[in-house]
């Protein structure tokens, strides 16, 4: 069995971090003052996104921005320095003390090791009855994380947990499930810049630059990822291709991250992989039934979102599990 974890920004936010577009673009105001020409530009196209408060959506308008630039080199001044601000707002935000113990390490540790252990009974049978099957078999974890910041490691490294972590035994037979690596697919805070921008071409607003081999390397992340060389984007590649169990947190799923969404439909299509989507919601929600609309809304999302239209629903729906406002990865 391998399990993925896909982590977005929510773990962060999750845990009282100010990591939100919305808090890092009233940051980034700041430094426009006296701004040149190309940069007003650039917050003007970022501005309309605020309110939906999603990373995909601020490169989204980075992508709709170009259009608005006449040069590579208004690209590559503006690139930067929204880049550089990215970084030194990220590297500011720290991670409370209270999230940096060894409670807080074994906490994430249970539920990395059993990540149904929160939903209904039935549900959560249901979901134990695919991941522990009688052979004895090490399950393997991996975590892919879009987040620049160190925050899952920080925490680990609190209660003294070095990879590849042993999460616990899984039953009686002996078979065990291992966290064995943590990859930050869009790089970290230590990288001489993050990467950011685009899924593809279609997604840049000026053809001149969509068609220029710099511009392209700059703003499309999968050629970003494949430029730097260390072989990342295979390893992520291989484990989102492989993988039996898709657990999703924190995280929006874009269109400036379609190729990962792409593997990930896949490879719904070709197997019995299941995924399980961690949701949060400001709704209002009184009754079950206000809450059991909600998932359904959910899974009929991700349904849209993967399923090939040679499949049956059914077959997406009853393999997607989502859990709402729940108490996962709450480590204090």
């Amino acid at each position: 069995m391998n399990i993925v974890f896909l982590i977005g920004n929510g773990f962060d936010i999750n845990l009282g971090m100010k990591t939100s577009y919305a808090d890092f673009y009233d940051d980034l105001i700041k430094t426009y003052i006296g701004a040149t020409p190309p940069e007003e530009k650039l917050q003007r196209s970022i501005a309309k996104y605020k309110d939906t408060n999603l990373w995909a959506d601020l490169e989204k308008g980075l992508g709709e921005y170009t259009a608005e630039l006449s040069s590579l080199k208004e690209l590559r001044d503006v690139y930067f320095h929204l880049n550089d601000a990215l970084k030194s707002y990220l590297s500011d935000q720290k991670l409370d003390d209270r999230y940096l113990t060894s409670d807080a390490a074994t906490k994430l540790k249970k539920d990395l090791f059993q990540p149904f252990h929160l939903f209904r009974p039935r549900l959560r049978q249901s979901i134990q009855e695919y991941v522990n099957p009688g052979s004895v078999v090490t399950d393997e974890v991996n975590i892919i994380t879009f987040n620049y910041t160190d925050t899952i490691e920080k925490i680990l490294e609190a209660g003294n947990f070095k990879l590849p972590v042993e999460l616990g035994v899984k039953n009686t037979n002996g078979s065990k499930r291992v966290l064995k690596s943590i990859y930050h697919i869009h790089g970290t805070l230590n990288d001489s810049e993050l990467i950011m921008g685009v899924n593809d071409l279609s997604q840049i607003k000026n053809e001149k630059l969509a068609n220029d081999p710099s511009a392209q390397a700059m703003l499309i992340k999968p050629e970003t990822t494949i430029n730097r060389g260390d072989l990342l984007d295979e390893r992520c590649e291989n484990i989102m291709k492989n993988a039996d169990m898709y657990c999703i947190f924190g995280l929006s799923l874009g269109e400036t991250d379609k190729k990962w969404w792409d593997i990930l439909a896949a490879r719904m299509n070709s197997s019995n992989a299941h995924i399980l989507y961690y949701a949060f919601t400001q709704r209002n929600i009184i009754h079950n039934q206000d809450l059991w609309d909600i998932e359904r809304e959910y899974r009929n999302m991700l349904t849209d979102k993967f399923a090939n239209k040679t499949h049956d629903r059914d077959s997406y729906m009853s393999r997607i599990y989502v859990l709402v406002n729940s108490e996962m990865f709450k480590l204090k």
